[in-house]
């Protein structure tokens, strides 16, 4: 069963965000004359920088509120922006095909969001610091897919995992594989009941 068939991609397209922050915050500052601006004027610019340009709000000499960045290299966000950088509710789509909507925090995926990836996988659930964490559903471009906890970008926790083959596992998981308490019930009806370690049941 192929439990890992998503870790490349997440290393692909899941580290973007710390670098998505870095980026923005680098290119923040605006102008020497808008740096001077009251804090509480905001201004709708668009404003050519180092590796892309910005369009939208700047309040104080900041990308603050609404706005869309679009990278030299086709990589485009558009949502909300706080000091310089994506906080609240926005859209990072790449052009392979990645395609992240939902929350950010300081240039980050946080909170609920959904992330589809270039083979047709697909995540829909929570984030923190940039990974799946918590609740949250996967479905994989093999046609496996799971329901349940995550953490660190891995099944951890409780959660379902059903195989394109018809298989169903009910149980612990930990770092993608079966692990502890569960259940595997066949395609044929055939039960398997007991403990389970690096996904084989090892005591019934």
């Amino acid at each position: 069963m192929r439990l890992h068939v998503f870790a490349a991609l997440l290393l692909m397209s899941l580290a973007s965000p710390a670098a998505l922050a870095a980026s923005l915050d680098q290119s923040k500052p605006v102008s020497p004359a808008d740096a001077a601006l009251a804090p509480d004027v905001r201004l709708r610019l668009r404003i050519p920088l180092r590796d892309g340009v910005y369009e939208g709000d700047v309040i104080g000499g900041e990308m603050t509120g609404h706005g869309v960045y679009s990278w030299t290299n086709d990589d485009r966000y558009e949502g909300e922006f706080r000091h310089g950088v994506p906080e609240g509710q926005g859209v990072l789509t790449k052009p392979d095909g990645f395609r992240y909507q939902g929350g950010f925090a300081a240039g980050r995926y946080q909170g609920q969001g959904s992330a589809k990836f270039p083979d047709g996988s697909q995540y829909n659930g929570a984030f923190a610091n940039g990974e799946f964490n918590g609740q949250g559903s996967l479905a994989m471009a093999n046609g496996d897919h799971y329901d349940g906890d995550f953490r660190d970008n891995q099944p951890n926790g409780m959660g379902t995992y059903v195989t394109s083959a018809g298989q169903r596992y009910d149980g612990a998981m930990a770092n993608g594989r079966f692990e502890g308490a569960g259940t595997m019930t066949m395609p044929n009806g055939e039960v398997r009941r007991g403990l389970w370690h690096d996904n084989q049941l090892v005591q019934p």
